[in-house]
């Protein structure tokens, strides 16, 4: 990889350049993304061997409706604050603000008069009520996002993650007590209600925002062409969460649901690093946007980071979930089978993740849009086809059917950008097989790891974990150097 920037100068002696910003800003996501999954395990643990899994599932899969509508509401509001060149002024703010506000209120009207329609295909009677009230926060969940995008465009993420810690350690202060004396599903509902009030009003207080009702035709038109542009390729790529609910839930039922919840949850927390990388992108992507040669260099830097940093913690997972029977009981047991392929499958989302900023970035949002259809029609239906023949684990099988669709993200992006994928695929190859650990009787899944113990043994990968390992640390300077018959560019021998 190729050594420092040449427009960075001595951090004694000037202030900080954007990669000093994006490390100290990714070691505060990475903080937060870390303590969420010690938070998170631990937490979700005791929730599901309380409640169960039907509890769960009715929870989980009413919460999956409930953050799709929402993302339909947040007509990529944040990103454009984020990404806008010239500075949002309070107008702008007030503006945002005021399309949220009448946003959410219409979503979740709109969404309560759909529960007839759920209820016919999926739906129990006593599960209307729980999502009844969790379309209800559906405001709540769209309106901090100007107060987020204020701290975003200043890349404080220290103060982002510290609210969203907040929020998160807020969900289970209230449900699990609540689990405990018996309130079941409402237990997790309850909590949710109480987390999105906490990132509201966290978030508003730190970011110092003062939110006011505008109404501008040209700052809505301005909103709305991006905005638009923007999610119509974000609602595509969240039609994926209805898979659970809809196609697992109306053949199998709620229990089925909260076994892929939970496994899904598993591999999100696990997850911390795509999460972290992909936050940050949006908001540095966007500084190198017409620098293509620096845009392939954080490109190709990211997927290999983005694979050391989720990989072996998949991979961990995937060794510890031999003792999940022992910990929730027999009655978890799909959770074990379903993991690994769902782990993969968000270890190639992460190694592409990158490839959706970038493109975000370039304005090629029909590109996305286009990814985004080909995975989900590929998931949906293969899941439809699989689920009524080998049960939950036909989820996970749908989505590495789905995984043919990154070859059309990488088509679209390297008609632009470049890339290589060489370093990437050794580092995949070498990390990916211990995450189906689980699936193995103990002694032989060992042999899993004979490829990370053989990709460990080459100089090369140990010398550049050390430098990541020390520029991590450092939060400035030049990035690990790279064999440089691996620091050339994608058409160079």
């Amino acid at each position: 990889m190729p050594g420092p920037d040449s427009t960075l100068t001595p951090a004694s002696t000037a202030p900080p350049g954007l990669r000093q910003l994006v490390v100290r800003g990714g070691k505060y996501l990475v903080f937060r993304q870390g303590a969420g999954v010690l938070i998170g395990l631990v937490g979700i643990l005791l929730l599901t061997r309380v409640i169960g899994p039907s509890q769960y599932g009715v929870y989980a899969g009413a919460l999956a409706i409930v953050v799709f509508a929402a993302g339909i509401g947040r007509l990529g509001v944040e990103v454009f604050l984020v990404r806008r060149e010239e500075p949002p002024d309070s107008a702008v703010y007030g503006q945002a603000f005021t399309l949220l506000l009448v946003s959410g209120l219409l979503l979740a009207g709109i969404s309560l008069l759909s529960l007839p329609l759920l209820r016919a295909w999926t739906l129990s009677d006593g599960n209307v009520a729980p999502i009844r009230t969790l379309f209800l926060v559906v405001p709540l969940m769209l309106l901090h996002q100007p107060a987020f995008a204020v701290l975003e465009r200043k890349l404080d993420f220290r103060t982002v993650a510290y609210v969203e810690l907040a929020g998160q350690l807020s969900f289970y202060a209230v449900a699990l007590p609540l689990a405990l004396l018996g309130a079941g599903v409402w237990a997790p509902v309850a909590g949710f209600w109480v987390w999105q009030t906490c990132l509201l009003t966290g978030a508003y207080a730190t970011a110092r925002f003062r939110p006011r009702l505008v109404w501008s035709l040209p700052l809505i038109r301005e909103l709305l062409s991006y905005g638009f542009r923007f999610s119509a390729a974000s609602w595509l790529w969240e039609l994926r969460m209805l898979v659970n609910p809809l196609i697992v839930g109306h053949f199998l039922g709620a229990a089925s649901v909260g076994h892929v919840s939970l496994a899904m949850r598993f591999v999100e927390v696990l997850s911390v690093v795509r999460a972290a990388t992909y936050r940050l992108s949006i908001a540095a992507l966007a500084r190198v946007q017409n620098d293509h040669a620096r845009l392939r260099r954080i490109i190709e830097e990211a997927m290999t980071l983005q694979i050391l940093g989720v990989a072996p913690l998949l991979a961990v997972g995937s060794v510890m979930l031999w003792f999940l029977p022992l910990i929730l009981g027999e009655q978890w047991e799909p959770v074990r089978v379903i993991f690994p392929f769902l782990a993969l499958s968000s270890l190639l989302n992460a190694v592409f993740n990158m490839h959706s900023s970038a493109l975000y970035v370039l304005k090629r949002n029909k590109d996305v849009a286009l990814f985004h259809l080909a995975y989900v029609a590929l998931f949906a239906g293969s899941a439809f086809l699989l689920v009524p023949l080998v049960g939950a684990v036909g989820y996970g099988l749908g989505e590495l059917v789905a995984v043919a669709a990154y070859f059309v993200i990488h088509r679209k992006l390297t008609r632009v950008v470049p890339l290589n994928y060489r370093h990437t695929a050794r580092w995949l190859f070498g990390l990916a097989p211990g995450m189906f650990a689980v699936l193995l009787p103990r002694p032989w899944a060992f042999i899993l790891a004979v490829p990370t113990v053989v990709l460990m043994l080459l100089p090369s990968s140990r010398r550049l974990l050390r430098g990541y390992a020390s520029q991590f640390r450092a939060g400035a300077g030049p990035l690990p150097t790279r064999p440089k018959r691996l620091a050339r560019g994608p058409h160079q021998r």
